[in-house]
C-alpha cells in the first residue's frame, strides 16, 4: 500500500461542492498537495481513492457540474421570459 498513487477530494464552496486532485505530498496532519494545484497549496481531504478511480469520479463530477450550469442557465432564461410577459417589454 505504501507509495500507492492517490486521488484526494476536499470541500469547496461551489457546486458540486468538492474539488480533487492527484496527491503529490501529504503533511502529518493529513493535508494534501496536488499535481493540479501545485506546490505550496494544501487541502484537507474528505475522501481518498486510488488514482485511476479518483480521476474517473472527478470526470463524472465535472460532467455533473456542466449539467448543473446548463440547468441554471435554462432556469434563468425561463424566468427572464416570464418577467418580459409581466412587464410586456
Amino acid at each position: 500500500m505504501k507509495n500507492k498513487p492517490l486521488f484526494a477530494f476536499w470541500k469547496y464552496d461551489q457546486f458540486p461542492f468538492v474539488l480533487g486532485g492527484e496527491v503529490t505530498d501529504m503533511k502529518s496532519d493529513g493535508a494534501v498537495e496536488t499535481k493540479e494545484y501545485g506546490p505550496g497549496y494544501y487541502f484537507t481531504p474528505i475522501k481518498f481513492l486510488p488514482l485511476d478511480e479518483g480521476k474517473k469520479k472527478m470526470a463524472e463530477l465535472r460532467k455533473l457540474q456542466d449539467e448543473y450550469r446548463d440547468a441554471q442557465k435554462k432556469i434563468s432564461e425561463d424566468f427572464l421570459d416570464k418577467r418580459k410577459l409581466i412587464l410586456k417589454v
